[in-house]
């Protein structure tokens, strides 16, 4: 049987905006919070981090936000931020959907984005 050809889906984002994306969310399983509640913590809608954190939509954090999920996770404003500036203006992501794994140990229905690959570019 042959394997069916893999469609991978390309999205291009800023530097900045991947690298506070996976910054808030690497924090936010640190401290065992889930999507819903920090969402309803900063006062959006339950499902406004989980729409940031899908690469496929435009959905962004504005320095609002940011100020709201600092004080939420109690971390300084600085620790949702890179240390220097980044040297990419955007980035061309590779991603890929594959199923979910159950904590039995048997595959989902769900899918989930696998980043595949990353180039970066600066805009002129």
């Amino acid at each position: 049987m042959e394997k069916k050809k893999e469609k991978l889906i390309v999205i291009k984002v800023s530097e900045i905006d991947w690298y506070v994306i996976n910054r808030v969310r690497e924090l936010r399983e640190e401290k065992g919070i889930s999507q819903s509640q920090l969402s309803i913590s900063i006062g959006r809608a339950t499902g406004f981090i989980g729409k940031v954190e899908n690469p496929t939509t435009d959905t962004k954090y504005s320095l609002q936000h940011l100020n709201l999920i600092a004080r939420a996770l109690n971390v300084p404003f600085a620790e949702l931020l890179p240390r220097k500036a980044t040297e990419n203006d955007v980035l061309k992501i590779k991603l890929r959907r594959k199923k979910q794994v159950n904590k039995d140990g048997t595959e989902s229905k769900r899918t989930e984005l696998e980043v595949v690959e990353i180039e970066g570019a600066i805009e002129k």
